[in-house]
């Protein structure tokens, strides 16, 4: 394994005794430890240098008891040399072959690793191979294997991998898994050299010993700390352990874990009626965590009238009608505010409902069409109107006065009066002022209040005027009667009949009067008003004119009048006959015939009639 640069220094050695015997001379490189074969093992450390390796062999003919030597036995000369075959090192430049009395060592003159000689895992090896070739004077050679096996030194401390270690856990976890740590230990695999274990010292985390994980044994808080860096130990498990030391960042990351709290425990604000998306309050709240999450809502029975936007404006969706409802009650929180019972957890929102004058007035007539006579009456009441309107009762925006706004034909404006509190509708001149005569209008009543701006209801009157079409008129202008002085009371004299085109009442109905000259009412009168019959009055024996003069008026329903004239004259006895001749003679003969005119007689009378 490439990297090792530390060998733990341990000497291990296996010391061939070689013996031979007597029968064993002329046998080159004879093993000395009673085994056959050509393959010779020793085990060594990795960590050993500048050592005995081995002495397995001999190259002289030695009879040594306790160390003590024969040197007259030394007869032969033995050449032996170390060679390379496969091994991937050199053996010269680790060995040495040393002549020793009993034999011959070879001696570790430099350090084995068992991670080879370079970096490169390809050199790597825990045991190598060298031929060991034995040549005595006479040519004849002996070849063994020479196989050195290397024992793991705990020579390499761990070496943490995937570096840095930068984990991050949220806040509030805890038995939260963080990250892992990990480190390698270049030793041989499968024994305490490479075993690497895991510590730290920490009152929040914790580290498994053999897999790395580090998790949370507490809980943590970003607000109070959001960052910690805690040492990291790997420890190999040998008797002289190695470790390395790291450090671990954990980061905390914040959770929304504070409520936001708002600045303001209630918010009263005042809002116009029937007005969507009106600005009713903005609110505002702060969160202590380091990334402020604040998604406000609105909660309560009347917040569903309303929405707030994320910058805290709260805003009306749809018309507030104040005659409904004038106050609203609701809460503004918070997502993470809802069922908080952290009394700034949420703020109370009074919205109160400001009257706009929103409702026209709802006007009414107790007539909507009403006829009346031309001859109606200055002051007369036509007709009532009344209104409501749904503003709160006794304020400006539900007070009401009555006007009228036009009048059609435009000649009939003046005609109509309206009580502006009653509603009370009033003839205000008489219908044949207007010069125009006509038989219909149409009058336009409204209810307005008194709100800013100003709602007006209007009503629809229609007037009928029954008028006076055509005036009374008489056959002929003047009349003429001649009646007798002794006619009695209450005898018919003439009639003097009228007519009228009109063919309603009371416009076709007629009446009479009558009037003269002189003295004439007194002595003649009608039979009754509503008779054209003249008859006599008085008896007319108590005057002595023979003639009269008398005006019949006859007058329509509508009060349009005709005159006619009548001449009457009386036919009276006021003067006694006289004879012309009161006195004449004649003398007749005796036996004068009978039924002969004897004279004339003449008589004559001032009175200008029969009489």
């Amino acid at each position: 394994m490439a990297g090792r640069d530390r060998v733990l220094r341990l000497l291990v050695l296996l010391a061939l005794v070689i013996s031979m015997t007597n029968a064993q001379l002329g046998t080159p490189c004879t093993r000395l430890d009673g085994e056959t074969g050509n393959d010779l093992s020793v085990r060594i450390s990795e960590a050993t240098d500048e050592a005995i390796v081995a002495n397995p062999l001999a190259y002289r003919a030695l009879v040594g008891i306790n160390g003590v030597l024969d040197t007259a036995l030394a007869q032969f000369d033995v050449d032996v040399l170390l060679i390379q075959n496969d091994a991937i090192i050199n053996p010269q430049e680790y060995f040495l072959l040393e002549d020793n009395f009993d034999g011959i060592n070879v001696r570790l003159i430099k350090g084995l690793d068992r991670d080879g000689p370079t970096a490169s895992e390809n050199d790597d090896f825990v045991s190598v191979t060298f031929g060991l070739r034995c040549t005595d004077p006479n040519g004849v050679q002996t070849l063994y294997n020479l196989n050195i096996a290397l024992n793991d030194a705990n020579d390499n401390s761990p070496i943490f991998v995937n570096l840095p270690f930068i984990f991050s856990v949220e806040e509030n976890s805890v038995g939260a898994i963080v990250g892992t740590v990990s480190a390698v230990d270049a030793d041989e695999a499968g024994n305490p050299n490479s075993q690497v274990t895991y510590y730290l010292d920490s009152l929040r985390f914790t580290v498994n010993l053999q897999s790395g994980i580090i998790s949370t044994i507490a809980a943590l808080d970003f607000e109070d700390t959001s960052l910690y860096e805690i040492p990291i130990i790997a420890r190999d498990t040998a008797i002289l352990t190695r470790s390395a030391t790291s450090t671990v960042t954990i980061r905390v990351t914040d959770v929304q874990d504070n409520v936001p709290l708002f600045t303001q425990a209630s918010y009263v604000a005042t809002v116009p009626e029937n007005q969507p998306n009106e600005l009713v309050a903005q609110v505002a709240a702060t969160d202590a965590d380091s990334v402020p999450q604040i998604v406000y809502t609105l909660v309560g029975d009347d917040s569903n009238l309303f929405t707030i936007q994320q910058d805290g404006r709260i805003f009306t969706t749809s018309n507030l009608d104040y005659e409904t409802k004038t106050v609203y009650n609701f809460f503004a929180t918070t997502q993470d505010g809802l069922g908080s019972f952290i009394q700034s957890a949420s703020a109370a929102i009074t919205v109160n409902v400001l009257d706009r004058n929103d409702n026209t007035p709802q006007i009414s007539l107790a007539d909507r069409e009403i006829t009346r006579q031309e001859t109606t009456q200055i002051g007369t009441l036509l007709t009532t109107a009344s209104a409501t309107d749904g503003d709160p009762a006794n304020t400006l925006n539900s007070r009401i006065s009555f006007s009228i706004v036009s009048v059609n034909p435009a000649s009939g404006r003046d005609l109509f009066l309206v009580d502006p509190n009653s509603g009370q509708i009033f003839l205000g001149r008489s219908f044949s002022s207007d010069d125009a005569r006509a038989t219909r209008y149409n009058v336009t009543v409204a209810a307005t209040d008194f709100g800013t701006p100003a709602l007006a209801g209007t009503a629809f009157l229609i007037v009928n005027v029954l008028r006076n079409e055509f005036s009374p008129t008489f056959g002929v202008q003047l009349f003429e009667a001649t009646i007798a002085h002794t006619l009695a009371v209450d005898a018919s004299v003439i009639e003097i009949p009228a007519q009228d085109a009109d063919t309603t009442p009371p416009y076709n109905q007629l009446s009479y009067s009558i009037t003269g000259d002189g003295n004439a009412p007194t002595y003649f009168k009608l039979n009754n008003p509503f008779s054209p019959l003249v008859v006599i009055a008085r008896s007319l024996t108590q005057d002595d004119d023979l003639e009269y003069t008398i005006r019949v008026v006859a007058t329509d329903g509508g009060g349009a009048t005709a005159t006619a004239t009548a001449v009457i004259t009386v036919l009276r006895n006021l003067n006694d006959p006289t004879f012309v001749n009161p006195i004449q003679e004649r003398s007749l003969e005796e036996n004068y015939p009978l039924n002969q005119i004897i004279t004339t007689v003449e008589a004559r009378d001032a009175d200008v009639t029969v009489n």
